[in-house]
């Protein structure tokens, strides 16, 4: 049974824990809280990568874009390891339940991880073939990362190869009297 996605209309009516993370003992890293941000790159309903995106709470901005990432890689992999790795299947899920709502297309889709909870906040989806500033930000960590992919040029290959496969799926699903009309 697929799991309720919630929907805020006003982020200003949830409680500033739920959308600012960064004060949770799990987004702390050497002593230091940070926002953490997740970005899952999908096509169609399969998560194609996860990024994550980090930034210091004392930067005073809870809205983390690509390149406020710190330049790390044992503070990408501490955040990778312990919040995306236990969250795979949930992330999995909601890529897959936000394909069943737009339908195909190369996405990227913008999690809150609450950790006090485990849920999984969805607070932004965009249409998105590859992420290219992300990849050059972080490209001089190429091979020092739990999971890099998206640095190499194979990434882009991958997004098609998936699309391919969706549309091949899609099309299984339809009969050859519909594709006809």
């Amino acid at each position: 049974m697929p799991r309720p996605m919630w929907l805020f209309r006003d982020c200003r009516s949830t409680r500033p824990a739920t959308i600012r993370n960064g004060s949770t003992p799990d987004t702390k890293y050497k002593g230091q809280n940070y926002y953490v941000v997740l970005r899952a790159m999908a096509v169609g309903s399969r998560c194609l990568s996860v990024f994550v995106r980090a930034c210091p709470v004392e930067q005073g901005d809870a809205s983390v874009h690509n390149t406020d990432t710190p330049v790390g890689a044992d503070l990408w992999n501490f955040f990778y390891r312990t919040i995306v790795i236990p969250q795979m299947p949930a992330i999995e899920s909601l890529c897959e339940r936000i394909a069943n709502v737009f339908g195909l297309g190369f996405f990227s889709h913008d999690i809150l991880p609450e950790r006090e909870t485990g849920r999984l906040l969805v607070c932004e989806t965009g249409f998105k073939f590859d992420d290219r500033l992300y990849r050059t930000h972080l490209m001089q960590l190429a091979g020092q990362l739990a999971a890099d992919e998206f640095l190499s040029d194979r990434f882009p290959a991958r997004s098609a190869e998936l699309f391919a496969d969706e549309i091949r799926t899609a099309l299984g699903n339809i009969s050859p009297r519909q594709l006809a009309r």
